[in-house]
């Protein structure tokens, strides 16, 4: 009975870890701004893709999830997509009070369209995805949706990194 309820208690903490969250997309709200898609994990994590005036996407990561025994430098971070456990994929971003937000290289030359592309068709077609900074696992999101609405936001504009 005991180890019954052991294995019930260990099956119920891992699916919470992974709960099921809806992938949304947002339409355009203003001339400078073509949408994008997000998800939002039981823990209230948002990630978010979206595709502004650039022309190329830019993700997201709030609110702050910053691993407490990391120090920071203000010269900007690199955050890891490890989707279904597969290699990591890498995000240059500053991180700060609001979250991580995607931001140019380390010397300032802008993040390879190639770079993005890979990201966001690894998301497309996994079923979830570690968001790691300093080799820890700042936030994990199901991917259910994500294709549809990656694809949509795709339909819907020019955004190069889709």
């Amino acid at each position: 009975m005991t180890k019954a309820l052991t294995i019930i208690a260990v099956a119920s903490t891992l699916a919470a870890g992974v709960a099921h969250a809806d992938w949304t997309l947002r339409p355009s709200s203003a001339a400078d701004d073509n949408g994008g898609a997000s998800v939002t994990n039981a823990q209230g994590h948002r990630l978010a893709i979206g595709c502004g005036n650039s022309g190329t996407i830019a993700i997201s990561l709030t609110p702050d999830t910053r691993p407490a025994d990391l120090n920071f430098l203000t010269d900007g971070a690199v955050v890891f997509f490890r989707v279904d456990g597969g290699e990591p994929l890498q995000m240059p971003a500053t991180c700060g009070a609001r979250g991580c937000f995607q931001d140019f290289m380390l010397g300032g030359s802008p993040w390879p369209v190639r770079e993005m592309t890979a990201i966001t068709s690894a998301l497309r077609a996994g079923s979830t995805v570690d968001v790691m900074l300093g080799g820890q696992v700042m936030s994990r999101f199901d991917l259910s949706g994500s294709a549809g609405a990656l694809n949509a936001l795709q339909a819907s504009t020019q955004c190069e990194g889709l």
